[in-house]
């Protein structure tokens, strides 16, 4: 039987969303030249008096999908500090001649200090993206660039004090030539708390609204896109685990669709080969549950982030002189209670999994001891950057409860009060690996 036109009709206009298949075309560069994603960015913010910030936030799905070759991409905070310049960028971020800008009260929404707000500028702008494109030859190419080619940060404290930026050549092609989108929400983007989470939801935006909302990709392409480090989690079941379930059930709490997959085995019993990861469109009951989830975890950001900036409007700054224990850095203090909430949580589900020792209040002495070794003005020096403490969450995603872990991040610390690494050193640390058991 022959195939009828309007099936062949749907499928060419709705192909497969996979890295391999976009390949970015270049268009003139003449004023309103340019694909689908930008024009309706502009379109919006236009319909609000020109301001895009009013509007969501339209996130290019080539720049979605374009996770390096080598798994590695950007930290949370590096993601979600990229997703408020585009949108703040608007239909504006494709252009060449135009010097964005936004103010560190805008980035405080998830920094809690300026010295972080610089780390994350500094991985922006060191931290490659990948585009599949054709060569002048017409052959298959990948374009690399960082993300940022330039910034300019105003170095007075006030939440009014702009950072000016603009996105590198290679980021602007890609937002140009752009032809499919996903609306990302900005109040669950910003709510959600691992990179697996937010790279799921940003994957599920661009698919559950399709007719074949399915993402199909094998086990090496699912670990690229998801950011997971190289060596971390060898097999299915614990990548399963923490990049897959854990994620997923944070997700499937906010966003308008549910999370699912299946999976293909080569051969009975063999190894996991392919995911069918699943975006389900919520019904009318859900999508009212989860905004209001939403606008809790929000109200509770605001206050966080209202309760550390006090009255003055001043942004906080990394103490270095109070040697007590509040001198650890926001970071491993942060750590520290996740391990403690990841302990209560394996107590009453899975004690097999932890080890019943106060993991936490070790970490923390043999810190604040490494601190009383350190000059003052070297205290901050010892802050983990974005990419240490992606090497610190890479075998749990938010909170692994392993030794391993939190004796890294002692490992990274005493590295640093002896030898005085640089703050802003981009160099990611080897994944930790489990400790056999028995």
């Amino acid at each position: 039987m022959p195939r009828k036109p309007e099936a062949a009709a749907t499928a060419a206009a709705e192909p497969q969303l996979s890295l391999d298949t976009l390949h970015l075309h270049e268009r003139p560069s003449e004023k309103g030249a340019t694909g689908k994603t930008l024009a309706i960015a502009a379109e919006r913010a236009e319909a609000v008096g020109g301001r895009p910030e009013k509007v969501g936030i339209i996130a290019a799905g080539e720049v979605i999908l374009s996770a390096p070759r080598s798994g590695e991409g950007l930290s949370l905070y590096a993601l979600k500090t990229l997703l408020l310049m585009l949108q703040k960028a608007g239909g504006d971020a494709w252009r060449e001649d135009v010097q964005h800008f936004i103010s560190k009260g805008e980035l405080m929404d998830l920094h809690s200090d300026s010295a972080r707000i610089a780390r994350t500028l500094h991985e922006l702008a060191t931290t490659e993206i990948a585009i599949a494109v054709k060569s002048e030859r017409g052959l298959d190419a990948i374009l690399q660039a960082p993300y940022l080619s330039e910034r300019t940060t105003e170095i007075i404290t006030a939440r009014q004090a702009r950072v000016y930026f603009r996105f590198s050549r290679a980021l602007q092609y890609a937002l140009r030539n752009s032809e499919f989108f996903a609306e990302i929400n900005k109040l669950i983007a910003l709510s959600l708390r691992s990179v697996y989470a937010l790279k799921l939801y940003e994957i599920g935006m661009l698919f559950y609204r399709r007719r074949h909302s399915t993402w199909q990709v094998s086990v090496e392409e699912l670990r690229r896109q998801l950011c997971v480090a190289e060596g971390a989690y060898p097999n299915w079941a614990q990548l399963e685990r923490r990049v897959l379930r854990d994620p997923a059930a944070e997700v499937n709490q906010l966003a308008p669709f549910v999370i699912g997959w299946a999976v293909t085995r080569q051969g009975q019993g063999g190894r996991v080969t392919r995911v069918d990861v699943s975006f389900r469109p919520k019904g009318p009951g859900e999508q009212t549950e989860a905004g209001s989830k939403v606008e809790k975890a929000s109200r509770a950001r605001r206050k966080a982030r209202s309760d550390a900036a006090g009255d003055s409007g001043e942004l906080p700054e990394p103490a270095s002189g109070d040697r007590s224990s509040e001198s650890i850095s926001p970071t491993l203090l942060t750590y520290a209670r996740r391990l403690d909430q990841a302990k209560a949580k394996a107590k009453a589900t899975r004690k097999d999994e932890v080890r019943q020792s106060n993991m936490p209040a070790k970490m923390l002495q043999a810190l604040e001891e490494l601190r009383r070794s350190v000059p003052d003005d070297r205290q901050a020096r010892l802050n983990l950057n974005p990419a240490e403490e992606a090497s610190v969450f890479a075998v749990s995603g938010t909170d692994d409860p392993n030794e391993a872990s939190w004796a890294q991040a002692i490992e990274i610390a005493g590295r640093r009060a002896t030898s005085v690494i640089d703050l802003d050193d981009p160099t990611p640390r080897s994944a930790p690996q489990r400790r056999a058991r028995g």
